[in-house]
């Protein structure tokens, strides 16, 4: 396995609902105390990154903290940690809840007709 896929799996088992069993399947000895110590600093140091980098986060939290609290867990579930700045955070997390409040559109199911074929036979 090269480094860099090995990176990824260790990112997304921090951001896992259950990060103990997604290190597990990656590396079976893992210390399930340590995997979940990691998992949480990497969620507060995300959160700490985005109030800082982010006034209307904060203002958002202020008011409703539960909701908010919801809203930055399905962020961290789904958005993978490239930030190392506040600002960076913040811009992730902006672009993250403009696509929750503008989804894409449905795509059709209209088939298109098969093209002929651009050789045509000369007579």
């Amino acid at each position: 396995m090269r480094l860099v896929d090995y990176e990824k799996q260790l990112a997304a088992a921090m951001r896992a609902r259950d990060p103990v069993a997604a290190m597990r399947a990656i590396y079976p000895g893992v210390d399930a105390d340590g995997v979940r110590m990691t998992a949480l600093l990497v969620a507060r140091l995300r959160f700490e990154r985005l109030m800082r980098g982010s006034p209307e986060a904060e203002a958002s939290f202020d008011r409703d903290p539960a909701s908010f609290a919801r809203d930055f867990a399905r962020y961290h579930a789904e958005v993978p940690p490239r930030a190392f700045f506040p600002a960076d955070e913040a811009t992730l997390f902006r672009a993250w809840r403009d696509r929750q409040a503008s989804p894409p559109p449905v795509r059709s199911r209209i088939v298109a007709p098969k093209r002929l074929s651009q050789r045509r036979s000369r007579r």
